[in-house]
């Protein structure tokens, strides 16, 4: 059985409260400061570190990943 890695983040913006990135299923969740909860599909690990390094990661969201990765709302 394989232990599934994780991790979750604060983020420090105005629209993005908490992203979690499990790296075997390559899904990256995003909480959104309003509380809606969207969960991409397909994206790689290259993309979560940049936006975890990025300085907005708001803006980072909205060019890379939002128009970009099938995704599902909770």
């Amino acid at each position: 059985m394989r232990k599934a890695i994780k991790e979750t983040l604060e983020i420090n913006s105005t629209v993005i409260s908490v992203v979690t990135y499990q790296k075997d299923e390559k899904q990256l969740s995003i909480e959104f400061v309003n509380g809606r909860i969207y969960i991409y599909k397909g994206v790689p690990l290259k993309v979560f570190d940049k936006m975890r390094t990025n300085k907005s990661a708001g803006k980072y969201f909205n060019s890379i990943i939002k128009n970009n990765y099938q995704f599902e709302t909770l």
